[in-house]
């Protein structure tokens, strides 16, 4: 076994592409030079919570998506008022067939009701009636391939329900968790006012966890207290790990004064009832002391790519002696973006490599928003799209892919030496699995030219197998390339490469510097010259992470 002071060789290879023929490119056009030095024998351990996921139910994300059902507004509540049944429409026309909504539901917690009256005597060939466009028979419950892919990222936390949905721009349409439990076809839904649509409220409490005392009492309480007991008829008597309560989204900015009255009244509460819980401000402390208690504070940053890119350095100088980090929400949007780019998965790649190094105070990070139905598009980007029968990720998601063994990893400082250093980021952690440990360097070249790149590394203690060693590969020819319905992980025959799964890769040598030149198939690939020290070439606009085998 490796000990944790143990030194590990970071290897770094470039990767070309070719498209058709039968020839490859694999000379740089502009090579730049850099030099990387990895001492092993300083380790850190990250937080265990560090990457996790952030769910909100907007663009339909919950409602129609992750929770999806047979019938669309199945209670008639949808639009805030008895008149609306939208999505249902009429089949016929309306002089032959009336449609109103009333109070006469059998359910308790839904009391409205659809009634239809026949007023045509000779009605239409096709019939009359009601329809509901529902979304295209999935049943109830979780949607198998979403969930699928929430769970590949591996979370080691869920920031649930909110966002903005859960205080609503008015107080009528902020998230009532006791509404959220119980039987699912007696949930009364409601009106989600910031992101403007109905919510069935299928994806509750239950399911995932949230806000209050009363709240919390359902999530940690024992069986026999009030709420305890009712999470306890609902088939989960032992309480949910709920570690984190975050107060308020987005409610510390300095016209919002309430917030910094109201917070020292829930803090003091919470604390009083459940002394472990970790309780996250609003206010941002990365540039100053708060003025409050707060075991972490929020951040968020939605920005340019470069200034994403540049934000890797952001905490680097944040006091390590007063709350930890909750990085709840980072994304590239604009421009820069577009629905989910290459280039904005390269920034975000950059800054979750900060987020590593200054894990000492960062303790933990997710995307935002998680999902987006391709026909509700309320906030670009997002990391996983759908529709009623397909689903993708974007960059963003595949980019996540490369942080799912950093929560608990060890992580070793490096120095990398270059005029081009500006526009690379790196870092390299030693994780485990149940057979072996590996050490993964990920490197992101935000720039346009490729450079040559020597690796050393001080105090290793241990050799590389090379037969279990991998890389994978994320580029493009395209720093704007998008992932689609028609192209989930882009077509390599029309070469592009946004490539949103591990492509496997064939190592050449030539003249003896290894250089990847072709891609082969949508797995990971050896690297059979992996060793302790190596002369290599990284590729312009790519994030490469090399997992070497150690023995």
């Amino acid at each position: 076994m490796l000990s944790r002071q143990a030194i590990v060789v970071v290897v770094v290879f470039l990767v070309l592409f070719f498209v058709g023929g039968g020839s490859s490119r694999c000379e740089a056009e502009t090579l730049e030079t850099a030099s990387l030095h990895v001492d092993y024998s300083v380790a850190r351990r990250m937080p265990d919570t560090l990457f996790g996921l952030f769910f909100e139910e907007i663009n339909h994300a919950g409602s129609g998506g992750l929770w999806a059902e047979l019938v669309s507004n199945r209670g008639f509540e949808a639009g805030a008022n008895t008149s609306n049944i939208d999505p249902w429409s009429i089949i016929g026309d309306e002089s032959s067939v009336h449609v109103t909504t009333d109070r006469s539901s059998c359910f308790s917690q839904n009391p409205v009701a659809v009634r239809i009256e026949v007023v045509c005597d000779d009605c239409p060939a096709g019939g009359v009636g009601i329809y509901n466009p529902g979304f295209w028979g999935m049943g109830h419950g979780f949607r198998k391939e979403l969930m699928y892919m929430f769970l590949d990222l591996k979370p080691r936390f869920l920031r649930f329900p909110g966002g903005c949905f859960v205080e609503g721009n008015w107080l009528k349409n902020a998230f009532r968790w006791k509404e959220t439990i119980g039987p699912w076809e007696e949930r009364p839904g409601h009106y989600g006012d910031v992101w403007h649509y109905w919510t069935d409220d299928g994806l509750g409490y239950y399911e995932l966890l949230e806000d209050a005392t009363d709240s919390l009492e359902f999530a940690k309480g024992s069986d026999k207290s009030t709420w305890g007991s009712v999470r306890a008829t609902m088939g989960h008597p032992e309480p949910f790990p709920l570690k984190y309560v975050a107060l308020g989204n987005e409610d510390c900015a300095p016209f919002k004064l309430i917030y910094r009255e109201n917070y020292p009244k829930f803090y003091n509460a919470i604390k009083e009832a459940y002394p472990d819980i970790q309780i996250i401000s609003n206010c941002d402390g990365s540039s100053g002391p708060l003025d409050h208690p707060a075991d972490l504070y929020d951040y968020h940053i939605y920005e340019n790519a470069s200034t994403v890119f540049l934000k890797k350095n952001e905490f680097d100088r944040t006091s390590r002696n007063g709350p930890k980090v909750f990085v709840s929400e980072y994304a590239v949007n604009g421009e820069d973006a577009g629905n989910g780019s290459l280039l904005a998965s390269l920034a975000e790649a950059a800054f979750l490599i900060g987020l590593e190094k200054n894990s000492d105070v960062v303790q933990m990070a997710c995307y935002a928003p998680l999902f987006v139905n391709d026909n509700d598009r309320v906030w670009n980007p997002d990391a996983i799209v759908f529709n009623s029968w397909q689903q993708y990720g974007t960059p963003s998601y595949w980019m996540q892919t490369y942080f799912r063994e950093s929560s608990g990893a060890m992580i070793h400082p490096i120095m990398i030496s270059s005029s081009y250093s500006d526009l690379l980021a790196a870092s390299a952690i030693t994780w485990q699995d149940a057979e072996n440990t590996f050490l993964r360097v990920k490197i992101v070249n935000f720039g346009p030219n490729a450079v040559n790149l020597t690796i050393s590394s001080s105090g290793l203690q241990a050799g590389v197998d090379t037969a279990k060693s991998t890389v994978t590969v994320l580029t493009s020819s395209n720093l704007l390339d998008e992932n689609s319905f028609s192209e989930p992980n882009k077509n390599l025959e029309e070469g592009n490469f946004s490539i949103t799964k591990i492509w496997s890769v064939t190592i050449r040598h030539a003249g003896g510097m290894p250089r990847i030149c072709q891609v082969v198939v949508p797995v990971a690939s050896e690297l059979p010259n992996a060793a302790e020290q190596m002369q290599v070439l990284h590729l312009p606009y790519s994030i490469c992470s090399f997992d070497l085998a150690l023995v």
